[in-house]
């Protein structure tokens, strides 16, 4: 994966409004797990594209970027596990990688 474009989402990430709330660790609504059934029927590259649409909460407008801090950061850890792991090609990850998006997606919710 483009380590570039990960340390450029980390910065975006770390640049969120202070508006935006940021729970410990234990409370954010990003907890990074994946569903161990899925993981044993599908295998770790459809468990972890699976993780990140669910705790990403995509949908075919976007995501939405609910909290700040370690939680959200998460995803970084997740995406730099490599393409053994990650499906490069999938719309979940091509989305996260694009600055624009995130960037997009907050000021539009910050404005609702």
């Amino acid at each position: 994966m483009a380590l570039n474009k990960l340390k450029l989402l980390e910065q975006e990430l770390n640049r969120l409004p202070a508006s935006l709330p940021s729970p410990p660790i234990q409370q954010s609504s990003y907890q990074w797990h994946p569903d161990s059934g899925f993981l044993n029927d599908e295998g770790i590259v459809a468990a972890t594209n699976q993780m990140l649409e669910r705790v990403m909460d995509m949908k075919a407008s976007g995501l939405t970027i609910r909290e700040r801090g370690k939680g959200v950061l998460g995803v970084i850890e997740v995406l730099s596990l490599g393409e053994d792991v990650v499906d490069i090609g999938s719309s979940v990850v091509r989305n996260l990688l694009s600055s624009k998006l995130v960037i997009v997606r907050i000021e539009l919710d910050l404005c609702r």
